[in-house]
């Protein structure tokens, strides 16, 4: 049957591209006693009860002024976050934002830096073909989310229930009466007009379009400090379930809120935790580590199949989720520290990389299986070889490429581009030199000397993997000279080989605060360097102090003043 539709929201929607949001009213609404927190939610309710007051502020450099939350905009979220979003909202996995929605920007190494999230003309229509796919699937299993029979309580007063309670999901926080009105409205025009699946369907298609659907927004104002405010508990669920989990608060994070138990920095501690044992943080793990290591480019690898006859696009397959499965290992099923996240001597192997890394009996089924190399071969994620791979040419490796991800992704040190009139290309294949031999020219050459000396010397240093990430000892019958040397760190100095270059670079000081600063970056959205030294502060003596745990840096961001707090205005 077709029914008429009204335009949608499309205009509030452009209203919040131009930053003329009207975040509405809500926040703080009182429980809903018709369905009171459940005995033993493990959220106090006794209003005698002292609360619970906020950690003592750390003891370190950069901490020594008053609350310093930095910057917190308006985020949009992301695709990885609308997908995973639809799909704990109402059940669909239909990944319509990653197949479908431009993709996002990548300023400082992660999708979601704020700045960067605007919405195109072309995206704000890819917002309205997806909620309208979307509200047509859930129309499909439409008891699972109504709260109510509309032949028993009526249309109209069992529509308004689903817009308070789906509502309240989608929009993450309970919607204001003239929200509630404003839907319902739309509601009953859809059902004038068609029936009570359509009105609901155009509700559904208006929420999802929202900007408080498609935004975190954040209007609490509660002052702490000059200028700073504490995040309410409607806002902190969504911050706690968008770090962790990269979508909206479960249905324990919502309780918290409606009680108002995401106020203190222990009280926001115990639901980290809580959370912490849900899949879904390894899947954002993933997800951050797909962007740290540049991993969304092994769809476009490829190799010289002259030279490289055996390199399918089925290792190449395989070769992505052996980097994915390690660095899954290292985080959550080793020690979940940095030592054995760049030192460990374990990898992944189905039968696929067995015969085609020849490895002396490795596993032989489909499946990627640990397994153990030589210390010297395996030496943790930057000698994976689909890491490897990725890090060379089609038909020879690279050492300035290598040389410059460690730099810019270990060290946290920026490479300045080369001039815009120097044509880089590496040099030709020579059967007669190695390719040590033939990148010294860069060392020669007084326009690339500067530059390719911070990048060369640590490049040659993986010469044992070749460009489909094999181990090697020769090259063009000659021994592979594996030495490298490391400028302008902390841990200067020569060294032979990943294996040496992985023991220094797991004693850095530097590089275990790249690590917590790719974090910061992630989790709070934006780059270090724009206020909050504080926050990055803490987090780096923490880090330090727990052993360099990553699993304990991620609870960790938690427990700043980036995310405990935000600045007026911001």
């Amino acid at each position: 049957m077709h029914h008429q539709r009204p335009a949608l929201c499309v205009s509030l929607l452009l209203a919040a591209c131009m930053g003329d949001i009207d975040g509405g009213t809500g926040h703080g609404v009182d429980s809903d006693p018709a369905n009171p927190l459940p005995t033993g939610s493990g959220f106090p309710t006794d209003p005698t009860q002292p609360p619970l007051t906020d950690a003592p502020r750390p003891n370190v450099p950069g901490c020594t002024g008053g609350i310093d939350p930095g910057p917190a905009v308006a985020r949009r979220l992301t695709r990885f976050e609308y997908d995973n979003t639809i799909r704990d909202l109402l059940g669909l996995n239909l990944g319509l934002a990653g197949k479908a929605f431009p993709p996002e920007e990548h300023p400082f190494g992660f999708d979601n830096t704020a700045a960067a999230l605007s919405v195109s003309p072309l995206l704000a229509e890819d917002y309205l073909i997806a909620a309208e796919t979307i509200a047509t699937q859930a129309l499909a299993n439409l008891p699972k989310i109504l709260p109510c029979d509309p032949a028993r309580d009526g249309t109209a007063a069992c529509g308004r229930k689903f817009i308070q309670t789906f509502g309240a999901r989608a929009w993450r926080r309970p919607l204001a009466a003239e929200d509630v009105e404003r839907m319902g409205k739309l509601l009953d025009w859809g059902v004038t007009n068609g029936d009570f699946n359509h009105g609901v369907q155009l509700a559904i298609e208006a929420l999802l379009q929202s900007p408080q659907f498609l935004y975190r927004l954040e209007l609490s104002s509660t002052p702490v400090a000059s200028g700073v405010v504490r995040v309410d508990s409607w806002e902190m669920a969504s911050r706690l379930s968008f770090l962790l989990w990269g979508s909206l608060p479960d249905d324990m994070l919502f309780m918290a809120a409606t009680a108002d138990q995401l106020v203190t920095s222990a009280q926001v501690s115990a639901q980290a935790r809580r959370m912490l044992a849900d899949p879904r943080l390894r899947q954002m793990v993933a997800h951050f580590n797909q962007q740290w290591l540049t991993l969304d480019e092994m769809g476009d690898l490829e190799k010289d199949t002259r030279i490289f006859r055996t390199f399918t696009s089925t290792v190449k397959t395989s070769m992505l989720g052996q980097v994915q499965r390690f660095t899954d290992w290292a985080i959550f099923d080793g020690d979940g520290t940095l030592p054995t996240l760049y030192t460990s001597p374990t990898t992944f192997l189905n039968g696929t990389l067995t015969t085609f890394l020849g490895v002396t009996a490795g596993p032989t089924g489909d499946t990627l299986a640990k397994f153990n190399l030589d210390a010297k071969q395996g030496v943790g994620v930057l000698t994976q070889p689909g890491l490897m791979a990725l890090l060379a040419k089609p038909d020879q490796t690279n050492p300035i490429t290598r040389g410059a991800f460690v730099r810019e992704r270990v060290l946290c040190q920026d490479i300045p581009p080369p001039p815009d009139n120097l044509m880089v290309m590496p040099p030709k294949l020579d059967p007669n030199l190695t390719t040590r031999q033939r990148f010294e020219q860069h060392r020669k050459d007084p326009s690339c000397a500067g530059c390719h000396a911070m990048m060369d010397p640590i490049g040659f240093g993986f010469e044992n993997y070749d460009a489909v990430g094999k181990y090697r000892t020769m090259e063009n019958g000659k021994p592979i000279d594996a030495a490298g040397e490391v400028l302008a760190s902390d841990v200067g100095g020569a060294f032979n080989g990943a294996a040496e270059l992985g023991g220094k670079l797991v004693k850095s000081p530097m590089v275990a605060g790249c690590m917590v600063k790719q974090w910061f970056r992630y989790g709070y959205g934006r780059p270090e360097h724009v206020d909050g030294e504080c926050s990055l502060a803490t987090l780096q003596d923490a880090f330090m102090k727990s052993s360099l745990s990553i699993r304990q840096l991620i609870l960790n961001l938690v427990q700043t003043d980036a995310f405990l707090y935000r600045k007026v205005g911001s």
